[in-house]
Protein backbone atom coordinates (compact mmCIF):
# COMPACT_ATOMS: atom_id res chain seq x y z
CA UNK A 1 0.00 0.00 0.00
CA UNK A 2 2.39 2.39 1.13
CA UNK A 3 4.49 1.55 -2.36
CA UNK A 4 1.69 2.29 -4.44
CA UNK A 5 1.21 5.60 -2.51
CA UNK A 6 4.58 6.45 -2.98
CA UNK A 7 4.15 5.76 -6.79
CA UNK A 8 0.60 7.88 -7.12
CA UNK A 9 2.27 10.75 -4.98
CA UNK A 10 5.53 10.52 -7.74
CA UNK A 11 3.13 10.68 -10.85
CA UNK A 12 0.75 13.62 -9.73
CA UNK A 13 4.06 15.31 -8.95
CA UNK A 14 5.83 14.31 -12.17
CA UNK A 15 2.95 15.29 -14.49
CA UNK A 16 2.29 18.64 -12.49
CA UNK A 17 5.43 20.01 -13.38
CA UNK A 18 5.20 18.96 -16.52
CA UNK A 19 1.89 20.73 -16.91
CA UNK A 20 3.09 23.85 -15.38
CA UNK A 21 6.17 23.78 -17.65
CA UNK A 22 3.72 23.36 -20.66
CA UNK A 23 1.24 26.27 -19.08
CA UNK A 24 4.79 28.55 -18.82
CA UNK A 25 5.72 27.50 -22.43
CA UNK A 26 2.14 27.93 -24.19
CA UNK A 27 2.04 31.78 -22.25
CA UNK A 28 5.37 33.05 -23.55
CA UNK A 29 4.51 31.66 -26.98
CA UNK A 30 1.46 33.51 -26.90
CA UNK A 31 3.40 36.65 -25.66
CA UNK A 32 5.58 36.50 -28.69
CA UNK A 33 3.43 36.60 -31.61
CA UNK A 34 0.99 39.29 -33.18
CA UNK A 35 -2.18 37.51 -33.36
CA UNK A 36 -4.93 38.01 -30.86
CA UNK A 37 -6.52 34.81 -30.91
CA UNK A 38 -3.52 32.63 -29.38
CA UNK A 39 -3.27 35.27 -26.79
CA UNK A 40 -6.87 33.78 -25.54
CA UNK A 41 -6.47 30.14 -26.45
CA UNK A 42 -3.07 29.07 -25.81
CA UNK A 43 -3.56 30.17 -22.28
CA UNK A 44 -6.73 28.37 -21.54
CA UNK A 45 -5.09 24.82 -23.47
CA UNK A 46 -1.96 25.63 -20.93
CA UNK A 47 -4.56 25.61 -18.20
CA UNK A 48 -6.17 22.43 -19.11
CA UNK A 49 -3.19 20.70 -19.17
CA UNK A 50 -1.64 21.97 -15.71
CA UNK A 51 -4.72 20.36 -14.47
CA UNK A 52 -6.06 17.58 -16.46
CA UNK A 53 -2.26 15.68 -16.07
CA UNK A 54 -2.57 15.55 -12.57
CA UNK A 55 -5.88 13.96 -12.45
CA UNK A 56 -4.57 11.30 -15.16
CA UNK A 57 -1.73 10.59 -12.98
CA UNK A 58 -4.02 10.05 -10.42
CA UNK A 59 -6.17 7.48 -12.79
CA UNK A 60 -3.28 6.10 -13.55
CA UNK A 61 -1.71 5.14 -10.09
CA UNK A 62 -5.13 4.08 -8.53
CA UNK A 63 -4.62 0.31 -9.50
CA UNK A 64 -1.40 0.64 -7.59
CA UNK A 65 -2.94 1.49 -4.43
CA UNK A 66 -4.74 -1.83 -3.46
CA UNK A 67 -7.85 -0.07 -2.48
CA UNK A 68 -10.74 -2.01 -0.37
CA UNK A 69 -13.54 -1.72 -2.85
CA UNK A 70 -15.60 1.16 -0.96
CA UNK A 71 -12.83 3.35 -1.32
CA UNK A 72 -11.83 2.14 -4.76
CA UNK A 73 -15.45 2.97 -5.61
CA UNK A 74 -15.08 6.53 -3.31
CA UNK A 75 -11.85 7.13 -5.53
CA UNK A 76 -13.73 6.77 -9.12
CA UNK A 77 -16.48 8.97 -8.36
CA UNK A 78 -14.24 11.54 -6.98
CA UNK A 79 -11.61 11.14 -10.21
CA UNK A 80 -15.03 11.09 -12.32
CA UNK A 81 -16.72 14.36 -10.56
CA UNK A 82 -13.27 16.05 -11.04
CA UNK A 83 -13.02 15.17 -14.56
CA UNK A 84 -16.60 16.38 -15.44
CA UNK A 85 -15.62 19.49 -13.57
CA UNK A 86 -12.74 19.74 -15.74
CA UNK A 87 -14.37 19.62 -18.63
CA UNK A 88 -17.05 22.38 -17.37
CA UNK A 89 -14.39 24.72 -16.45
CA UNK A 90 -12.99 24.24 -19.88
CA UNK A 91 -16.37 24.86 -21.56
CA UNK A 92 -17.06 27.62 -19.10
CA UNK A 93 -13.86 29.43 -20.30
CA UNK A 94 -14.23 29.06 -23.64
CA UNK A 95 -17.62 30.56 -23.69
CA UNK A 96 -16.38 33.51 -21.57
CA UNK A 97 -13.22 34.23 -23.64
CA UNK A 98 -15.23 34.07 -26.92
CA UNK A 99 -17.48 36.17 -25.67
CA UNK A 100 -14.59 38.83 -24.60
CA UNK A 101 -13.16 38.42 -27.74
CA UNK A 102 -16.42 39.42 -29.72
CA UNK A 103 -16.22 42.32 -27.68
CA UNK A 104 -13.11 43.55 -27.38
CA UNK A 105 -14.00 43.46 -31.51
CA UNK A 106 -16.45 45.95 -30.71
CA UNK A 107 -16.32 48.58 -28.08
CA UNK A 108 -18.66 50.97 -26.77
CA UNK A 109 -16.65 54.05 -26.16
CA UNK A 110 -16.26 54.63 -30.03
CA UNK A 111 -18.28 57.21 -31.74
CA UNK A 112 -20.50 54.87 -34.26
CA UNK A 113 -21.78 51.94 -31.57
CA UNK A 114 -25.41 51.07 -33.20
CA UNK A 115 -23.55 48.09 -34.51
CA UNK A 116 -21.09 47.62 -31.61
CA UNK A 117 -24.89 47.91 -29.51
CA UNK A 118 -25.94 45.08 -31.58
CA UNK A 119 -23.48 42.78 -31.33
CA UNK A 120 -23.20 43.27 -27.54
CA UNK A 121 -26.84 42.16 -27.40
CA UNK A 122 -26.14 39.14 -28.99
CA UNK A 123 -23.13 38.03 -27.27
CA UNK A 124 -24.91 38.41 -24.34
CA UNK A 125 -28.24 36.27 -24.92
CA UNK A 126 -26.04 33.75 -26.80
CA UNK A 127 -23.08 33.81 -23.78
CA UNK A 128 -26.45 33.19 -21.16
CA UNK A 129 -27.73 30.15 -23.09
CA UNK A 130 -24.97 28.81 -23.49
CA UNK A 131 -23.93 28.86 -19.58
CA UNK A 132 -27.37 27.33 -18.92
CA UNK A 133 -27.03 24.64 -21.10
CA UNK A 134 -23.96 23.69 -19.59
CA UNK A 135 -24.31 24.07 -16.36
CA UNK A 136 -27.80 21.85 -16.56
CA UNK A 137 -25.51 18.97 -18.49
CA UNK A 138 -22.66 19.35 -15.54
CA UNK A 139 -24.82 18.87 -12.82
CA UNK A 140 -26.72 16.06 -14.45
CA UNK A 141 -23.42 14.38 -15.86
CA UNK A 142 -22.40 14.84 -12.09
CA UNK A 143 -25.55 13.36 -10.68
CA UNK A 144 -25.27 10.36 -12.77
CA UNK A 145 -21.75 9.48 -11.44
CA UNK A 146 -23.55 8.16 -8.38
CA UNK A 147 -25.94 5.12 -8.14
CA UNK A 148 -28.67 6.16 -5.92
CA UNK A 149 -29.31 9.56 -7.91
CA UNK A 150 -28.52 8.32 -11.56
CA UNK A 151 -31.81 7.90 -12.77
CA UNK A 152 -32.60 11.79 -11.30
CA UNK A 153 -29.72 12.82 -13.44
CA UNK A 154 -30.92 11.15 -16.25
CA UNK A 155 -34.42 12.89 -15.86
CA UNK A 156 -32.72 15.68 -15.67
CA UNK A 157 -31.18 15.43 -19.23
CA UNK A 158 -34.79 14.58 -20.23
CA UNK A 159 -36.59 17.00 -19.03
CA UNK A 160 -34.23 19.48 -20.98
CA UNK A 161 -35.01 17.53 -24.24
CA UNK A 162 -38.63 17.97 -22.83
CA UNK A 163 -38.53 21.13 -22.31
CA UNK A 164 -36.60 21.89 -25.31
CA UNK A 165 -40.36 20.67 -27.47
CA UNK A 166 -42.67 22.07 -24.74
CA UNK A 167 -40.92 25.47 -25.99
CA UNK A 168 -41.31 24.58 -29.47
CA UNK A 169 -44.92 23.81 -29.04
CA UNK A 170 -45.72 26.88 -26.90
CA UNK A 171 -43.60 29.06 -29.80
CA UNK A 172 -46.81 28.87 -31.72
CA UNK A 173 -48.89 30.08 -29.31
CA UNK A 174 -47.90 32.07 -25.86
CA UNK A 175 -44.03 32.26 -26.47
CA UNK A 176 -44.35 33.48 -29.74
CA UNK A 177 -43.62 36.88 -28.78
CA UNK A 178 -41.13 35.75 -26.69
CA UNK A 179 -39.04 34.14 -29.15
CA UNK A 180 -39.74 36.88 -31.41
CA UNK A 181 -38.12 39.19 -28.99
CA UNK A 182 -35.18 37.06 -28.96
CA UNK A 183 -35.15 36.65 -32.95
CA UNK A 184 -35.11 40.59 -33.43
CA UNK A 185 -32.57 41.00 -30.41
CA UNK A 186 -30.45 38.50 -32.54
CA UNK A 187 -31.02 39.00 -36.24
CA UNK A 188 -31.03 43.18 -35.66
CA UNK A 189 -33.48 43.37 -38.55
CA UNK A 190 -34.28 47.04 -37.41
CA UNK A 191 -32.45 49.56 -34.88
CA UNK A 192 -32.41 52.23 -33.08
CA UNK A 193 -31.22 55.79 -35.60
CA UNK A 194 -32.73 53.28 -38.40
CA UNK A 195 -33.78 55.60 -41.06
CA UNK A 196 -36.74 55.02 -43.57
CA UNK A 197 -37.33 56.78 -46.46
CA UNK A 198 -40.73 55.74 -48.61
CA UNK A 199 -42.16 58.10 -51.33
CA UNK A 200 -39.39 61.03 -50.71
CA UNK A 201 -41.01 61.09 -46.70
CA UNK A 202 -38.52 60.27 -44.45
CA UNK A 203 -38.92 59.05 -40.79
Amino acid sequence: WAYGVAVTAVLIWLLSRIGHAVEVFLRWHAGQTASAWDDVLLPLIGTTIRWALPLLALMLGAPALNLSPGLEELLSNATSLMLIGLVAFVLFRVVDLTAAFVLAQHRLDERDTPQARAVHTQVIVLKKVAVTVIAVFTLASMLMVFESVRQFGASILASAGIAGLIVGFAAQRSIATLLAGFQIALTQPIRVDDVVIVDGEWG
